[in-house]
């Protein structure tokens, strides 16, 4: 008797990626996510503890939605990039690209081009600064025994039913 057997099927594009990123591992060589751990889990569960990042090129850079420009990493390892590596280097970048339009505004207002003045002026967005909430100050609290009369102290159990001089 000549069975074939039936073909393997492949896995799907969604198993692949889930399986890929079950392999990532961390600097010392550890899995992120531990075997255990990723046997439990469905291929959904695995992908919804990743985020993309645009590296080298962020997406705000005009970075290419491309797979050399993505990676993949953890949700709080992404934040954490984003608020501690992304958010101040676009902060400085913003500030030197403001600041060099107010100083090519200021050379252009000195030859008298007005107009090239006020375009470069305009590229600048005005921020609201934040204010600072003004410092609530301490009042000195005395304590049970100790009443302030003028310039002298006086405690509880000191001439209090006598008037002051």
């Amino acid at each position: 008797m000549n069975m074939a057997k039936a073909p393997r099927r492949r896995p799907t594009l969604k198993c692949r990626l889930a399986a890929a990123l079950c392999a990532l591992t961390d600097s010392s060589g550890n899995r992120l996510i531990p075997h255990e751990h990723a046997k439990l889990m469905t291929e959904d569960d695995v992908l919804s503890l990743f985020q993309w990042d645009h590296y080298p090129i962020r997406h705000i850079d005009d970075g290419p939605l491309a797979h050399w420009n993505l990676e993949p990493l953890l949700i709080m390892a992404h934040r954490e990039k984003t608020a501690k590596v992304d958010a101040p280097q676009l902060a400085k970048a913003r500030a030197v690209r403001d600041s060099e339009a107010i100083h090519k505004a200021k050379l252009a207002s000195r030859s008298g081009d007005d107009l090239a003045a006020a375009a470069l002026i305009s590229t600048v967005v005005s921020r609201p600064r934040l204010k600072r909430k003004p410092k609530i100050s301490s009042r000195p609290f005395g304590s049970r025994k100790t009443r302030r009369f003028g310039n002298r102290q006086r405690t509880a159990k000191s001439n209090l039913g006598k008037a002051d001089e």
